[in-house]
């Protein structure tokens, strides 16, 4: 394992992002990272309110998972 055990109370983040990490949390937030990274949380916020998890596909819990919506 690298780096710090997760914590709760953590207020500052050092975190490496790649191109593609750091051009979503642009695109999230209008240009602005940071703005980005709250529309995240909060989109994440929205997600779990409605019963999404981690472990869960997130394909499939918004309903575009081929697998699960070809049932018959």
């Amino acid at each position: 394992m690298i780096g710090r055990r997760a914590c709760t109370s953590t207020r500052h983040f050092r975190r490496f992002l790649t191109d593609g990490d750091a051009a979503i949390l642009a695109a999230a937030g209008d240009g602005d990272m940071s703005a980005g990274f709250h529309n995240v949380l909060d989109s994440y916020q929205i997600l779990h309110a409605l019963g999404y998890r981690p472990d869960d596909c997130l394909c499939c819990f918004i309903g575009k998972c081929e697998k699960h919506n070809n049932v018959d």
